[in-house]
């Protein structure tokens, strides 16, 4: 069975190898381009095999399908070619049957379904703005609308009956059907915290109950005035410590599978996790959107129209999914550990910059519409795409740091398991601090190499320390070691978010670049380039008025048709 676990990477290997191919292909032909018009040396590019490793020999995905026998390989094929259909101008039908196709295999990607939503939305609704600017009527724009939205509609709809027709026409109800895709009763928390915010919220909820039973028998006996004592206050406050004296604990940490309820702090619901869920993904949803209405409504080359000012530069599609992927772990209900693997997939392929697979005309329009001559390629150097959204080597080892290692206690203690697992996180740091990547980005800081080192030494002291250097107190405390992985880890998955965060705000409340060290460098640029374009439109001006007032003279005075003519080409010539 294991073997079938590894054949089923097959299908991984053969998407990765094509994504990460025709990225190397489009961005080696968009920096010949680029190296002909700009003196300034471009940095070079890793091989194609590189980000194929990162994507298709992830350690988490050896970890949980090789060794702890799961099938997420096809799974991450299917979204990434879900992903890289959506950033084509003409892969809308395949992007929609690709991910229809992914949530009826697996319902935990239904929470990248606002997202496709949205963007097919603004791909129907911008096919419609791009009629009423040719000139049709509002028939013409809903007309052109339909012509898209009848299709998608149509192929979701055959997907989901191929999908779900059997069980319908088998069961009585699809209800017990929904009701084992949507397990509400086994609570906020899996077995083994997932390095996500809850997990911080929980780990805080133990941490004041303790804190609280052991200070409300001191409390009760401080030596207060009669007076004091007999208020209200006093009273409740009293009721309340003695009420968490007297509880043994919420069962956070029991390391079981159940719906407990926390000590001191709100236990959240489904709903408020879907809330928080929503509301992390807002910004990028919004974005998607507007990239989706931009791309369909932007006139083609071939329409013989001047195109309109490019709008402002969106981030990717990738780096959407990319991110609501990541909200949804961090906020979502009952999240398993491995709901981290389709966002690392997402962000090892982003790290080299991902291709739109559209064709050379259309990365070309692309460009034109980005208004920086080179698409989403690469960082900038400060871990950048040059939209205010992260990317890059740097930004992939951040996050896929504490995510990996929050891995390793799904496997058995068995030391072979543990060693070889630890061994392969090993050998991906150090894959990624080598001169193949290094030499396309700035090296890692003194900062980044000591989370490293300090991951390391928390596994050594989780797995071999703490049992043996306080046997009596590891077995009165078992969950102790996961729970401080789960914690240390967490703080540095829902880092990496909340950075992501506050740059996907700014973008969606600012715009454009969303800030940054090119975005800002860029506005000058294009600010420097507008004033020269001026300029040139200037000259050219003047050059079309000498050129009238020679052929005007030319037709009044044969004697001057010689020289004015002659005046007027060096003048041309020089705009």
């Amino acid at each position: 069975m294991r073997l079938s676990a590894v054949a089923a990477d097959l299908a991984l290997a053969a998407v990765a190898w094509r994504l990460t191919t025709s990225t190397k292909s489009a961005k080696g032909a968009r920096t010949a381009r680029a190296t002909a018009t700009s003196p300034s040396p471009s940095r070079s590019s890793p091989p194609p095999w590189v980000p194929f490793l990162l994507v298709f020999a992830s350690p988490g995905l050896l970890i949980v399908d090789s060794i702890h026998f799961q099938y997420n390989a096809p799974l991450l094929a299917l979204l990434l070619l879900a992903v890289s259909a959506a950033q084509r101008r003409r892969g809308d039908l395949a992007a929609a049957a690709a991910f229809a196709a992914l949530v009826c295999s697996k319902h935990l990607f239904a929470c990248l379904g606002p997202l496709f939503a949205l963007h097919l939305l603004g791909r129907c609704l911008g096919r419609g703005r791009a009629a009423l600017d040719a000139g049709g009527g509002v028939a013409a724009a809903v007309a052109a609308s339909a012509s898209l939205a009848t299709p998608l509609a149509a192929v979701v709809a055959a997907v989901v009956a191929v999908a779900f027709g059997p069980f319908a026409l088998s069961m009585p109800s699809l209800a017990p059907l929904l009701g084992r895709l949507f397990p509400f009763g086994r609570g906020l928390l899996h077995a083994y915290w997932a390095a996500n915010a809850w997990a911080l919220v929980a780990g805080a909820d133990v941490a004041l109950s303790a804190a609280l039973r052991a200070l409300a028998p001191r409390v009760g006996a401080l030596p207060l005035p009669a007076a004091i004592k007999a208020t209200a206050a006093a009273r409740a406050s009293s009721s309340l410590l003695s009420s968490l004296a007297g509880r043994r604990g919420s069962g956070l940490a029991s390391g079981l599978v159940q719906q407990t309820e926390f000590a001191v702090l709100p236990t959240p619901g489904a709903g408020t996790a879907a809330l928080c869920v929503l509301l992390a993904q807002a910004p990028a949803l919004l974005s998607a959107l507007r990239s989706g209405f931009a791309s369909a409504s932007a006139p083609g080359r071939r329409g013989g129209r001047s195109p309109p000012p490019p709008p402002a530069r969106t981030p990717s599609f990738a780096a959407a999914a990319q991110y609501c992927l990541l909200c949804s772990f961090v906020w979502g209900y009952h999240v398993h550990e491995k709901a981290i693997l389709p966002v690392l997939a997402l962000a090892a392929w982003r790290a080299f910059g991902e291709s739109d697979e559209g064709g050379e005309e259309e990365e070309e329009e692309q460009e034109e519409r980005d208004g920086n001559g080179n698409g989403d390629d690469g960082d900038d150097g400060n871990g950048n795409d040059g939209r205010g959204i992260a990317r890059g080597p740097r930004a992939y080892f951040r996050l896929s740091l504490p995510a990996l290692h929050a891995l390793l206690p799904l496997l058995a203690p068995a030391p072979a398991e543990r060693a070889t697992a630890f061994l392969l996180l090993v050998a991906h740091a150090l894959f990624l601090f080598s001169e193949a990547i290094g030499g396309v980005s700035p090296p890692f800081s003194p900062l980044e190499r000591a989370a490293a080192v300090f991951l390391g030494s928390l596994e050594v002291a989780c797995v071999a320390a703490w049992p043996l250097a306080l046997p009596r107190l590891a077995a009165r405390l078992p969950f102790a070691p996961l729970a401080l992985t789960s914690l240390v880890c967490a703080v540095g998955v829902c880092g990496c978010w909340l950075a992501d965060a506050l740059r996907w705000w700014r973008v969606a409340l600012m715009g454009g670049g969303g800030g940054g060290g090119r975005g800002r460098n860029e506005d000058k640029e294009e600010t420097k380039s507008a004033a020269a374009a001026t300029s040139k439109e200037a000259v050219a001006a003047t050059a079309a008025a000498s050129t009238r007032k020679a052929k005007t003279a030319t037709s009044a005075s044969p004697s001057l048709a010689a020289r004015r003519p002659r005046r007027a080409a060096p003048a041309a010539a020089k705009a």
